[in-house]
């Protein structure tokens, strides 16, 4: 959670023309994901966020890779790739209510730690 506040702290200054509450909000929704116990307790993801404000939760490990975005706006994007069953694989950008993820992002995730 320290990795989203500094995020958003830097945010502020150099996500020219994107309004600090819309940065605010993307900040509470990786809050939001990273608490939600798609993540085991000794995964920790990398925050990042970009020009627009969009803050980008990824995790890196030998099976693929997992990457979820939002950006404030209710809208929420992930690629999960499991490049040891690509069956597993899983992608999209939905409207996120804040609160569930998608049953589709949760099952291709836990795929992707069981490797």
């Amino acid at each position: 959670m320290t990795q989203v506040f500094s995020k958003y702290q830097a945010a502020k200054a150099f996500c020219e023309g994107v309004e600090t509450a819309k940065i605010r909000t993307a900040a509470v929704e990786a809050t939001r994901i990273i608490n939600s116990g798609i993540f085991s307790d000794f995964l920790e993801p990398h925050v990042s966020v970009d020009a627009y404000g969009e803050f980008s939760i990824s995790l890196r490990c030998s099976a693929g890779y997992l990457d979820i975005g939002v950006c404030g706006n209710g809208e929420l994007s992930y690629h999960i790739r499991n490049d040891l069953d690509i069956s597993k694989t899983a992608y999209g950008d939905v409207q996120w209510d804040g609160a569930t993820l998608p049953d589709e992002l949760i099952e291709a995730a836990i795929q992707l730690a069981a490797q």
